[in-house]
């Protein structure tokens, strides 16, 4: 039981980052982000691109971040800004569009077999109440801890709380003097950059291929949801908890039971706050 419990906590720990990046860019420029799986997808390609040209892996990692950041700018400016004003159906839309036109690009690019981009402690374990626990599992609680504490930090702050505004009504905020393009663009970009971090860290434990992506996006979706679209940390635990609860699901009822996990959760708790965890007419925390 508890290897199980290890084995989907590791799993959630990705749901549960993906789902962090849903929430900032949601709440930050009211835009549900289907595509932002396969956005986070794409620089591990070009990670593993360098590492394969030569570069040695952490300045290949670091850099794919900085492409991470700058590819959300392009997607958020050429793509998400044109429809800007829109009710979330149509951007609901364009980025599903998005996705499958990113997933199309890896594989005319890359190609579709699986490759291998693990990092120096892929395959190390540490003893924890007796049981193996992935180093990589370690990394991913850690990282996502720095990760929501960064973010609780820097949305206290002027800038942050110009973003907020923005999210709430752009034409006043813009009246207020807040410069509406350069904050979308920023979320966009740190959206993009935790994205990146949660498909790498599922890379490390698994392999890299067009379809890393798939296996994420409906689960972390689910845990944007529970979060009310409002909290990076609500987010990120519920992420945890669906990866726990699919594990056991398939080894205690059955491994078909494992990809409707996420979607009986979600509708069990809509149907008992349909508002989701903020609930109807709270402020939003981070």
């Amino acid at each position: 039981m508890l290897r199980q419990v290890i084995s989907g906590l590791e799993s959630g720990s990705w749901y549960g980052l993906v789902a962090v990046a849903i929430v900032v860019i949601w709440r930050l420029t009211d835009v549900p982000n289907f595509a932002i799986a396969e956005m986070g997808l794409f620089p591990v390609y070009v990670a593993w691109q360098f590492t394969e040209e030569g570069m040695a892996f952490w300045p290949a990692v670091l850099l794919g971040g900085v492409v991470a950041a700058v590819f959300a700018v392009l997607i958020e400016i050429i793509v998400i800004r044109p429809l800007e004003g829109r009710s979330h159906f149509p951007l609901l839309i364009a980025t599903i569009g998005l996705s499958v036109a990113i997933k199309s690009l890896i594989g005319i690019t890359w190609g579709t077999f699986p490759e291998r981009f693990e990092s120096s402690w892929a395959t190390d374990n540490v003893t924890l109440l007796g049981e193996r626990v992935p180093t990589n599992l370690l990394v991913t609680l850690g990282a996502a801890l720095f990760v929501i504490v960064l973010l609780s930090g820097f949305f206290g702050t002027d800038l942050g709380t110009q973003m907020r505004a923005m999210a709430e009504s752009r034409d006043i905020a813009r009246l207020l003097g807040v410069r509406v393009g350069r904050s979308s663009m920023l979320a966009w970009a740190i959206g993009g950059v935790i994205a990146y971090a949660a498909l790498t860290l599922q890379t490390w434990s698994t392999l890299l291929s067009d379809a890393s992506g798939d296996t994420v996006i409906l689960r972390a979706f689910v845990a944007a949801i529970i979060a009310g679209a409002s909290s990076v940390a609500v987010a990120f635990v519920a992420g945890l908890l669906i990866g726990v609860a699919e594990n056991l699901a398939g080894a205690l009822i059955s491994s078909q039971m494992k990809a409707s996990v996420a979607l009986v959760i979600v509708v069990v708790f809509l149907l008992a706050r349909p508002a989701g965890y903020s609930g109807v007419g709270e402020q939003r925390e981070f």
